[in-house]
């Protein structure tokens, strides 16, 4: 039952889903290229993260200089929750097409990175994020990003905050069964009792801890029916980042007091509004 998917698998999967060699027009005219496609990688609620990059992908050679130029005027990278457009360091690569010795085409994309002010506060939230509407480049529908007021779709990234959780994802299984997942911003570790519990559905009943890794604990809800219902995530305390020791603040999360996608194979991903 076991089901782990990358945010960057993630983007590249949505990306391929929707990217042909061409598409016709309707009424017979000529044939369109598909437009490049635009994505923020950095993972939502990320901690340990001074850097947050952008990245474009184009399917029918190198990603213009052009492209480049409108997709970064458009970044925004500010505080969060206050929404104070902060100071950053760009940092641009490009990797042109290319077939490789395998006989692979390797696409053209672009990263834009964003490193924060080294005099910002490095415990604090912040948030990358680019405007929906754009007619120049494509964005992937990425479930695990964060929707922002105004429709602007990113990241949200803190350098030393301690870790929190990032998102809790429910999948229905064969049998009744849902599979749930909640990552961590980065990866921990647990004294020996730290063990993390779920509630899940109506009425409330618990699920057994299916697999569990540094970045990511997984639950089995047993006759639990549907992936779509509420549940509840009680953190211990014992649960610290492995890079820096610092402690992650205990506590119960509801996921109905989340944000809340749906994947394109039907699972519900709910991430928190508000972190400690």
């Amino acid at each position: 039952m076991g089901r782990t998917l990358g945010i960057e698998a993630l983007l590249v999967a949505s990306f391929l889903a929707g990217c042909g060699s061409e598409r016709t027009d309707p009424g017979g005219g000529p044939s369109q290229t598909l437009m490049p496609q635009v994505s923020v990688l950095t993972p939502d609620l990320a901690t340990s993260a001074h850097v947050a990059t952008v990245q474009i992908i184009s399917a029918h050679g190198d990603v213009s200089p052009d492209v480049v130029d409108k997709v970064a005027a458009r970044i925004r990278v500010a505080t969060w929750p206050g929404d104070v457009e902060v100071a950053t360091t760009e940092i641009r690569s490009n990797t042109p097409s290319a077939v490789l010795p395998n006989g692979a085409q390797q696409v053209g994309s672009a990263t834009i990175e964003r490193q924060l002010d080294p005099a910002l506060d490095a415990s604090a939230w912040y948030a990358i994020s680019l405007p929906a509407g754009a007619t120049e480049y494509g964005t992937p529908v990425n479930p695990f990003a964060f929707a922002f007021d105004g429709g602007a779709r990113g990241a949200r990234f803190s350098p030393t905050h301690a870790p929190v959780v990032a998102s809790v994802m429910s999948c229905s299984k064969e049998g009744g069964v849902v599979a749930v997942y909640a990552r961590y911003s980065e990866p921990v570790v647990r004294t020996a009792g730290a063990v993390p519990l779920l509630d899940y559905g109506i009425p409330p009943a618990g699920c057994a801890i299916g697999g569990d890794s540094t970045v990511e604990t997984q639950f089995i809800c047993s006759n639990a029916g549907s992936g779509d219902q509420p549940l509840w995530l009680e953190i211990p305390d014992g649960v610290t980042a492995q890079a820096s020791s610092a402690a992650m603040v205990p506590g119960r999360l509801d996921s109905t007091a989340m944000q809340t996608s749906t994947t394109n194979d039907g699972c519900t991903v709910h991430k928190p509004l508000t972190v400690d």
